[in-house]
């Protein structure tokens, strides 16, 4: 059984107080948890680019299922990207007081750091965040349970890097389901769409600033 920060499970109880009790746990067997683009999306990005990857929880056996808090960290294989804003699922609320993750969404555009979470239950040495959040009032069953949004800095040192998902505790009431993380998601850093037309242009000027003008013959 995965440890349950102490903030954390008190947020838990909270939220079964709140919704009256703790609903009796329907899971019959577990879930699946998993990064993904959008639909359409692309996973060959460029410098600068605005990127949206969604975190999926399917149920593992095809059995009805449901659950009412959630903590998970997303993991990204380099440093250094950069976290714009995460949106949580309803009947999930995004930066209320049941939304415990870390970083907070006022500290957004944060750059995820090695050193971003530290402590107790934390690895070291690792470039992840973690979203953490109860639902105040129902369950959440399957579908997107969150999506974040990262942008790729100028100046970034990788061609590719791998997004993660890495389940703590999904939870009905006080009773644990069982959490499968799926496969990370790798992308593809290539130059910014516009890098090929500038140093193309850039070429041509240098040719011909070094072309010796033609000799006139009278």
């Amino acid at each position: 059984m995965r440890v349950v920060r102490a903030l954390n499970l008190s947020v838990m109880v909270a939220a079964g107080l709140v919704a009256g009790s703790f609903p009796a746990s329907t899971c019959l067997g577990g879930y699946i948890l998993s990064p993904a683009l959008d639909p359409g999306a692309s996973s060959v990005v460029s410098i600068g680019e605005l990127v949206n990857v969604r975190f999926n929880l399917t149920s593992s056996d095809g059995s009805a299922i449901a659950h009412n808090s959630a903590i998970f960290r997303v993991e990204f294989s380099v440093p250094g990207l950069i976290l714009e804003s995460v949106l949580w699922t309803a009947p999930y609320e995004t930066g209320t007081i049941f939304d415990d993750s870390k970083p907070r969404l006022t500290q957004l555009p944060l750059a995820i750091t090695n050193d971003l979470l530290s402590g107790f239950g934390y690895a070291p040495n690792v470039a992840d965040f973690e979203l953490s959040n109860v639902v105040p009032d129902g369950a959440f069953t399957t579908g997107r349970i969150a999506v974040i949004q990262f942008r790729v800095p100028p100046g970034f040192a990788s061609s590719s890097f791998v997004v993660r998902a890495k389940s703590d505790t999904i939870a009905n009431g006080i009773d644990e389901i069982a959490v499968t993380d799926g496969p990370g998601l790798t992308f593809l850093l290539v130059p910014s769409p516009g890098a090929p037309a500038i140093a193309g242009v850039g070429l041509v000027l240098l040719t011909r600033r070094h072309r010796r003008p033609p000799t006139r013959v009278l």
